[in-house]
């Protein structure tokens, strides 16, 4: 019977070696749920005694072991959130102003996002309704719903876009949408050819600052707006130019990947894997309240509709608080489209539609105030204004002969002269005979073209055709026309007797 050959271990190694076979069996005992019988088989000849490890040492493992515990939602990072991520997208809602199901979990989180976004660090407020006051105090705008977005897929592009092109940290911008595109931008992400602007080059626009994201955001469902919270790789940033394409390459031959306008508040990418939403944040603006001043001082631009909204709400103001403008109705058409309207917000704009019918209505009704006549030294420098001309005078009758182009329309149109302009030639304004084309004869002289032209002109002259010698005809009658022709002949027997 052949015996196994004893393999001599040094005390040191063979204690180690059994630590080691101990707190693997350690860590099995506590992290199932049934452990089996645990039997150790140790390395070493049945005659050796057994070598178990300290009891210090065990609580270590011990310790170590209970670290591992998932870790608070408040800590968590965004690489650790992707990482623990088992489908490709998800969504969290942070914040919802008309659910009662908001989970106190994600309140320190809210409140970086809100505290963040809006700048509100200075306030040292800590709990996110506090925030939300002073949100809409500062802005006269509410904050709806804040949802975490979290795209698996897009998140390795941007990882792999940092790494190909060397760049350690992102910033955090803020990009305004429509509500379509905000679907698109969480399913398929962000993409260059969707933008609708170029004046700071072709690319994705952004910007670190939140009212300036929202000026673009187009409004729906009660004066609502959306906009993302998103991670930005800007890389090597130059200032743009209006539908630059090639952003070129900066200094050290590093490709441009930004481009910035020259405030740096608006940033335009390049590349789509530059961009990585968050958050999705949507804000409502509260047109039941009146903008004040310091709204204006706290939120710098807003979308024209908002600004749409604003203005009917300074109009009502202003009417009550004079008590003179009396209540507008409505036509009959939008009182129609106000008894089918969906939202606030519509029935708003259709008053304040109402609103400039009436005005415009109310204007025409006015009497017409006549200007005061304006005296010979108002003209211009180097005109006069005279009674006669060797041909022609004040009150003659003309028929228009030839004009300028823009004046073509007149051509034989009888009228009479009402101003001689000398300068170093003569002007001839005519009235014409037909009153129905005084208003395009405003029109024609109110062109900037004409009025450098024709810089004599006054209020009171705007509806007379300017028109030179040899452009009018006088229109004479038999009597005049048998004296100019008898002072004709005179003319020529005096010059044959003196001959």
């Amino acid at each position: 019977m052949s015996t196994r050959p004893q393999r001599k271990q040094s005390p040191d190694v063979l204690a180690n070696h059994v630590l080691s076979k101990h707190v693997l069996a350690k860590k099995t005992l506590i992290s199932s749920s049934n452990p089996p019988n645990f039997q150790p088989s140790w390395d070493c000849d049945a005659d050796d005694p057994p070598i178990f490890p300290d009891i210090d040492e065990v609580q270590d493992e011990e310790k170590k072991i209970v670290d591992t515990q998932p870790i608070p939602e408040d800590q968590h990072t965004l690489s650790s959130r992707y990482a623990a991520m088992t489908e490709n997208r998800s969504e969290t809602t942070l914040f919802d102003r008309y659910s009662t199901n908001n989970n106190d979990k994600y309140e320190k989180e809210l409140c970086r996002v809100l505290r963040d976004a809006f700048a509100l660090h200075e306030h040292g407020l800590s709990d996110s309704k506090q925030l939300m006051k002073q949100i809409a105090f500062n802005s006269n705008h509410s904050v709806e719903t804040v949802t975490r977005v979290m795209n698996k897929q897009h998140y390795k592009m941007q990882r792999s876009f940092a790494e190909n092109y060397g760049i350690d940290a992102t910033r955090t911008v803020y990009h305004g949408t429509s509500l379509e595109g905000a679907k698109s931008i969480e399913t398929v992400g962000f993409k260059a050819s969707a933008g609708r602007r170029a004046k700071f080059g072709k690319g994705i626009y952004s910007s670190p600052v939140v009212w300036e994201a929202l000026g673009y955001s187009k409004p729906y469902q009660d004066a609502r707006q959306v906009f993302f919270v998103v991670e930005m790789l800007q890389g090597p940033t130059s200032l743009g130019s209006e539908d630059q394409l090639d952003f070129g390459v900066d200094d050290t031959g590093k490709e441009i990947l930004t481009l910035k306008n020259p405030e740096e508040t608006i940033l335009c990418a390049s590349k789509e894997n530059q961009m990585l939403a968050t958050y999705r944040v949507t804000m409502r603006y509260m047109f039941e309240c009146q903008f004040l001043f310091h709204h204006r001082e706290f939120v710098r631009i807003v979308h024209p509709d908002i600004a749409v909204l604003i203005k009917h709400s300074r109009a009502n103001a202003a009417a009550a608080a004079t008590n003179a403008v009396p209540p507008i109705p409505l036509p009959a058409a939008a009182a129609a489209a106000l008894a089918t309207a969906s939202s606030a917000a519509l029935k708003l704009r259709l008053q304040y539609v109402a609103s400039v019918q009436n005005a415009a209505a109310a204007a025409l009704a006015k009497p017409l105030v006549v200007p005061p006549t304006v005296s010979p030294s108002a003209l211009p420098a180097g005109y006069m204004r005279v009674d006669f001309h060797s041909l022609f005078k004040v009150g003659h009758k003309v028929h228009v002969k030839q004009t300028l182009k823009a004046y073509s329309e007149f051509v034989g149109k009888p009228g009479v002269i009402c101003r001689i302009i000398k300068a170093p030639g003569f002007f001839f304004c005519v009235r014409l005979d037909d009153d129905t084309l005084c208003t395009t004869v405003k029109r024609l002289n109110a062109l900037p073209e004409n009025k450098a032209r024709f810089p004599f002109l006054t209020t009171n002259d705007d509806d007379l055709v300017v028109l030179r010698v040899g452009q009018i005809v006088r229109c004479q009658g038999n009597e005049e026309a048998q004296a100019a022709q008898h002072q004709k002949l005179l003319g020529k027997r005096k010059t044959k007797e003196s001959a």
